[in-house]
């Protein structure tokens, strides 16, 4: 059975380097992004990894997004932190339950 992840990429267009975007030969823009990511651990930002915008060996690294996993087939990873729920949601759901 194959392994799987299900991945959900967040990418700041703000921090793109426009220089690397090239253009294919039909006139399509692309641009070619690295992303590395940890099953074990998240980061001190709690996600899973990161995207660069960095190809070069000796250029600085530009940190352009995000990377967390939202599923998994065979394999296990660290799940996100749970929000913490906001005094109005719980408010919300209680509020069903008061018989006045």
């Amino acid at each position: 059975m194959a392994r799987q992840l299900g991945i959900n990429l967040s990418i700041n267009l703000s921090k793109i380097d426009k220089s690397k975007i090239t253009t294919s030969k039909k006139g399509e823009k692309f641009i070619n992004l690295n992303g590395f990511f940890s099953l074990d651990e998240l980061s001190k930002y709690d996600n899973h990894g990161s995207i660069q915008n960095t190809k070069e060996k000796d250029a600085q690294t530009m940190y352009c997004g995000n990377i967390d996993i939202f599923w998994s087939k065979e394999l296990e990873y660290k799940p996100k932190p749970k929000k913490e729920q906001s005094l109005a949601e719980s408010f919300e759901e209680l509020k069903d339950d008061i018989p006045f």
